[in-house]
Order: C-alpha cells, then structure tokens, then sequence
C-alpha cells in the first residue's frame, strides 16, 4: 500500500453527491459522475487522506461527517431554479472552499465553477484540478453548439485557470494538451464490489437518465419490435414527472417491457449481474459508468452510438452500431439467441474490467495528480 508522507487535505466539488454518500433512497440525483467521486474519494480517506466534499443543500447541517470523510452544505440553486442566484452561490462556493483550505481541488460537475474555483485556487495558492466529463469538453466548436456563449464561454475562462486535467479518455488527453493543459488519463474505476459469476436470465437491461441525450424513448420501442425478449429500464427520475408517468403507462401496454423507475445505487448492481445484455442509447457520452457496471458483470454492451476510445470493438466486448439503428435490432437479437457467443463476450468483458479499470490501479493514478 501507498505510503503517505504527510497527510494531504483534499476537496471534491460534486452538487449531487450528498444522497450517494447517505445512501438516502428518497433523492434521486447521483449518477455515473458522483459514484466514481465517491468511490476515488472514499478510498483515498482509507489510505489516510482527510477527504472533504462539496454537496448542494439538501437540508443537512453546515457540515457532517460521513463514514471517514467530511461533507459541507453549499448551494448550487442556479443549476436549477435560474440564474439570478449564480453569484450569491458561487460566493457561497468560494466561501466554503476557502474555509476548507485543501491543498487541491477537485471538481467534474458543473463546468462553470471552474471560475470562481479558479479565481480562489490562483489567489491562495492552491491547486485546480479538473476532471473531464465528456469528450465535447474538449470541443469547443461542439460546446459553443450545444450550450449557451455564455455558458461556454465561462468555461473556457475557467480552463485557464485550472492547473491540471485528468482525461477519461484519449480523445480527452489528446484536447485537454491542446488547451495547453497538462493531463493525466484515468480511466473510470470499477464501482461495485466483486461479485461471482452468476446465470443471467433473458433480460435486457436499460439504465439511464431522461435528458434528451439518453434517448430513453427508444427503448420501448425496441421492446415492441423484438417482442421475444424482456427489456428492463432503470430511469433516475422523480416519481410523477413526466417521464416517469409516460414509461409507466407503456409498461402496461407493452408486455415485454418493464419499466422500474429509479433504484438506488446500492441496490442496483442486482439488474446488471442476471441481465444477458445492457443496451445504451445515447447519443454522447465520456466513458459511461454503466459500461463498467455491465462489464463487471460479464455482461456484454450494445451501443448504439457510443464506444470512448473504441474499446467495444478493440476488445470484442460488445456492439457498437454507429448510429445504424437496424444494426442494433439485429446485434440484440444475435446476442439474445446466441448463448455461447454471448457468454464469450461477457468474460471477454470480465477479463477487460480486471486489467483496464481496476480501482486500486485508479487509485494510484490519483496519487501521483495529488503528489506531483
């Protein structure tokens, strides 16, 4: 084990962390971003780091401490209740980090408190490190397309005063030097604890948000052309949004098709480990956690869109059809009756998982940001 010299204090910025960290089932926020913060920063305060998290407010106190790390309250009101709230939470932001006082910080979600972090790491002295989301965060011409100037541009003024970068991907490693940032690939980590092998059913998992991205609304549509086999969705939705209420009503009209709502985390890894294939749909992505979740479990991917660093097709881990979506009807029907070829994948996957994302590994990446 990494020995530490001098004990370092740390600080993630994750708004929507704080039900992962309590295990709340009542909050339905944390995703695939959070669950690899949580991970890194949990394992790190083993080893002897002093671990503080930045969370949003969810009526807990000023500040808590959560198994063996440190969780303050701030405010992020702008992300959803409008923009006249930025400065007063961004100040609340700056304020609560400056009180902190770690020697470096780590932020992944939202993209515009690079700014204020940056502004407070550059007069203090202290250490920004950013850590990339998705492959357009590296895109400018993407970015300016798909969010606001305003919000793009607050971006790339905040890049400016970050002091590292860690990639997710090459595609990420590759731009982040070409903003002339120095950047260290990390690849996600594995987020479930080991599991044994198991016989899957004859389901085929869905898991995911309803953002427009995640094109949720195709996989009942899937469900109606493939009727032989079972679809389960896993939406991180609240119940009763509009979202939640219109699978609701197909699941009642489509009877190969399950509809689940949102499961908490730690009671999800159930679904990937008995489900035969996951199927994703979006149409970007960084490097989907549910692609490592899947995987772990010797389940194999059919993606159609996404494959970060083509490590599907490199790998022979699954399918990724490139957008055709015919191509991906018949992958799903070819892994679905196809029994032995199926299995092969999914140790394929395994084997993958053990030597590419393992958490230890990951780990000692971290270290070496934290201690260069």
């Amino acid at each position: 084990m990494h020995q530490i010299k001098n004990k370092k204090r740390l600080c993630f910025i994750s708004p929507a962390i704080y039900p992962l960290l309590c295990q709340d089932t009542n909050v339905r926020s944390a995703g695939g971003s959070e669950i690899q913060l949580k991970t890194i920063g949990c394992e790190l305060a083993e080893m002897g780091y002093e671990i503080h998290f930045i969370t949003d407010d969810y009526g807990q106190p000023p500040v808590e401490k959560v198994g063996k790390v440190w969780v303050h309250n701030a405010s992020f009101r702008y992300l959803g209740k409008g923009k006249r709230y930025l400065l007063i939470d961004w100040l609340k932001l700056v304020r609560t980090a400056y009180k902190i006082g770690a020697k470096r910080y780590f932020l992944k979600l939202p993209k515009d408190a690079l700014l204020p972090l940056g502004f407070l790491c550059r007069l203090t002295n202290r250490k920004l490190v950013y850590i990339g989301q998705s492959d357009k965060d590296v895109d400018l011409k993407l970015l300016f397309k798909v969010q606001s100037k305003i919000a793009a541009s607050i971006y790339r003024l905040g890049m400016f005063f970050v002091n590292t970068t860690i990639a997710q991907t090459e595609i990420q490693l590759k731009g982040f030097r070409n903003f002339g940032k120095q950047s260290s690939l990390i690849k996600n980590v594995v987020t479930f604890p080991l599991v044994n092998f198991t016989e899957k059913d004859n389901s085929i998992l869905w898991v995911g948000n309803d953002t427009i991205n995640k094109q949720a609304h195709v996989v009942p549509e899937l469900a109606l052309q493939l009727p032989d086999f079972q679809f389960k969705m896993i939406l991180a939705t609240k119940n009763g949004s509009k979202a939640d209420i219109l699978f609701k009503q197909k699941s009642l009209k489509i009877k190969n098709f399950e509809y689940l709502g949102f499961v908490p985390f730690h009671q999800i890894a159930p679904y990937f480990t008995k489900a035969k294939i996951f199927i994703n749909t979006s149409l970007r992505e960084g490097f989907p956690n549910v692609f490592l979740q899947a995987w772990q479990n010797a389940t194999p991917v059919i993606s159609l869109n996404v494959d970060p660093d083509q490590v599907i097709i490199k790998h022979s881990i699954g399918v990724c059809t490139k957008g055709d979506l015919s191509l991906f009807i018949d992958s799903i029907n070819k892994f679905m009756t196809n029994k032995e070829f199926t299995k092969k994948t999914g140790r394929l996957a395994k084997k993958y998982i053990s030597e590419e994302h393992d958490l230890a590994k990951g780990v000692q990446k971290y270290i070496k940001v934290i201690e260069s």
